[in-house]
C-alpha cells in the first residue's frame, strides 16, 4: 500500500518536473533570436551565402536595431 502511494508521488513529480523543462525550452526557443548581422572573423564577407542571409535577415527585420 505505502509502496504504490509513493510510486505514485514520485511518478507525479516526475511528470511535473519533465512539464516544466519542456516549459522552459519551448520558452527559451521562443525568445531566441539568431543574428546573422555578427560576421565571424573566419567567414569570407563576400561570400554568396553570406549575402543571402543578410537579405533574409533585412527582410524578416526590416527596422534596424
Amino acid at each position: 500500500m505505502i509502496s504504490s502511494v509513493v510510486l505514485m508521488g514520485a511518478s507525479i513529480a516526475t511528470m511535473c518536473a519533465s512539464g516544466l523543462a519542456v516549459s522552459a525550452a519551448f520558452k527559451f526557443l521562443h525568445n531566441f533570436e539568431l543574428d546573422f548581422n555578427k560576421k565571424s572573423k573566419s567567414s569570407n564577407s563576400s561570400s554568396p551565402h553570406r549575402e543571402r542571409l543578410d537579405n533574409v535577415s533585412k527582410r524578416i527585420r526590416p527596422n534596424d536595431y
